[in-house]
């Protein structure tokens, strides 16, 4: 069910950039075309015009969703599976990419606290060799007398 919702939703969000792209790419046209337009004379407007129609119209064609020859419908059906098929395993790569931002997430975390740890450390550190250095470091009653005088 969440692959199915994701696919959906994949689906969904390509056809709104799709179709935001081609009215983007409409409108750019429309504004190229105005504008040759406006900076024309009237004979080359008119040729212009003519060139627009004949040569730059999109090829009109009738289609009837319910009416599929076998040809058109074997072909239709073919990238129809085509683009299933892609849908499918986008939304598996987006699944197992998914867990390995998550695991990234984790270690990401797992690093800071490490990372937090060491700093103490090295502050502890510092802080004894200050005290060492300074002859304020006592040994502890519990310790072996060979490690607090060095004399093995």
């Amino acid at each position: 069910a969440v692959v199915s919702t994701q696919s959906t939703g994949m689906s969904d969000t390509f056809q709104r950039v799709y179709d935001n792209a081609v009215e983007v790419a409409l409108l750019e046209k429309a504004t190229i075309i105005d504008c040759i337009e406006e900076n024309l004379h009237k004979a080359r407007k008119t040729a212009f015009l003519r060139f627009i129609k004949v040569k730059c119209a999109p090829r009109q064609a009738y289609y009837d969703d319910d009416v599929v020859d076998d040809e058109e419908g074997s072909e239709l059906h073919r990238y129809t599976q085509q683009t299933f098929d892609v849908v499918k395993a986008m939304s598996g790569q987006f699944a197992t990419l998914s867990g390995q931002l998550e695991r990234v997430g984790e270690m990401q975390e797992q690093l800071d606290t490490q990372s937090k740890q060491i700093k103490e450390l090295r502050t502890m550190v510092k802080q004894m060799r200050r005290a060492l250095g300074a002859g304020q470091f006592t040994p502890s009653p519990y310790s072996h007398p060979s490690t607090t005088t060095g004399h093995g």
